[in-house]
């Protein structure tokens, strides 16, 4: 099996840094594009909010192997998903990932040639064969097996019947917070909006937003470093069932996003509820992992309406926290087969070997252009 390269140099060293993409050395081998004989990738990475004026910068060598095609301009922006048919517009609305894109291209006039495109949307594979899904959230989420597999097994009883840990504000985590918070058995956190934002969420939640912050652990000061973001095993101890409020909620048939998130209740033995996009426990499936059917509905998930889903999401939180500790101790016991099942298949998911194989497909014209 032959390795496909990326090149790497002086303009993209962040990426070999930051990225985990390419970072397998049994798929991918790393040169100067200045030794390189054989066709490459050139790997940029994209984060959320750069500036709409910024270019990447290409060295001469690299832009000549670009227009020679012997080198792809790849964007890589898989700390996020995006909908690349932009079916809600509003969605993306702030995002410059686009306009970064346009703007080395037009720098280099390279407007003609065609670049890869990498991230966490399963669906824009379908748009072009120079896109591809790469979920770097299922690589991330690494704990103790056996401290969860203890705690399950042995019916251990937990602070709080069910959690939701949230940081950054948005109208899906408000209103499900909203509905839940004067539930003493269900724990939430939640931080303040933007000082630009307070007047909207004021009066959409009158009452909630003069409890804020709502912190467990953390500081959820917006502008300090996020944390959240980090898997905390004592945190994944505190409740029998997570809700997980991802980062987006709205409905696009063009569009999924599961983050670390969902996959860190998933890598400490916790069953959960998804309030995200419409599909999410559907596209879990797909990915090998099993959910919780079993024991409660899960039809809040093909609900596109936002209000209707959230309020499917809330009643089934309510009603969840009205078992007692050791109703909960139970099923999650019972649910241990499913819970070790999933924590296996993240474990064991062979995400780099997926975006290889798919590169390997690869072809202009109907030639592959990896000899591979």
């Amino acid at each position: 099996m032959s390795k496909i390269v990326i090149g790497f140099d002086q303009n993209n060293d962040q990426y070999f840094n930051e990225s985990i993409t390419f970072q397998h050395d049994r798929y991918f081998d790393w040169y100067n594009p200045n030794i390189i004989q054989t066709n490459y990738i050139y790997p940029l990475l994209l984060r959320a909010m750069m500036p709409n004026d910024f270019s990447f910068e290409l060295s001469d060598n690299v832009l000549d192997d670009i227009k020679n095609q012997k080198c792809i301009l790849c964007f890589d922006y898989t700390y996020e998903s995006r909908d690349l048919t932009n079916y809600n517009p509003e969605i993306h609305r702030y995002d410059t990932y686009s306009k970064v894109i346009e703007n080395t291209k037009q720098r280099y006039n390279l407007q003609n040639i065609d670049h890869m495109y990498i991230d966490c949307n399963p669906h824009n594979t379908k748009l072009s064969n120079y896109n591809f899904y790469f979920n770097r959230w299922l690589f991330m989420q690494v704990t103790e097996f056996l401290k969860f597999k203890f705690l399950v097994k042995n019916k251990k009883t937990r602070p709080y019947k069910i959690s939701s840990f949230n940081r950054r504000p948005d109208e899906s985590r408000f209103a499900f917070v909203d509905k839940v918070k004067n539930n003493e058995d269900v724990l939430c956190t939640l931080g303040k909006p933007e000082p630009q934002d307070i007047s909207f969420y004021t009066e959409k939640w009158p009452e909630l937003i003069n409890q804020l912050p709502l912190e467990y652990d953390e500081k959820l000061d917006l502008d300090l470093p996020n944390r959240v973001s980090i898997l905390k095993e004592e945190l994944q101890q505190l409740s029998y069932i997570q809700v997980v409020n991802e980062s987006f909620w709205h409905y696009s048939p063009y569009h999924m996003f599961l983050n670390e998130k969902t996959f860190k209740p998933i890598a400490c033995l916790q069953p959960f509820i998804i309030n995200g996009i419409p599909g999410s426990l559907k596209h879990l499936h797909e990915l090998g992992f099993k959910t919780f059917s079993n024991w409660w509905d899960e039809s809040y998930d093909l609900e596109t309406d936002v209000e209707k889903r959230i309020d499917k999401i809330a009643k089934l939180t309510l009603t969840l926290a009205e078992k007692s500790h050791t109703e909960l101790a139970d099923m999650q016991y019972d649910m241990y087969n499913v819970l070790k099942h999933n924590v296996n298949v993240l474990r064991k998911f062979p995400l780099h070997k997926n975006l290889y194989d798919q590169l390997c497909n690869f072809s202009i014209d109907g030639i592959k252009y990896f000899s591979v």
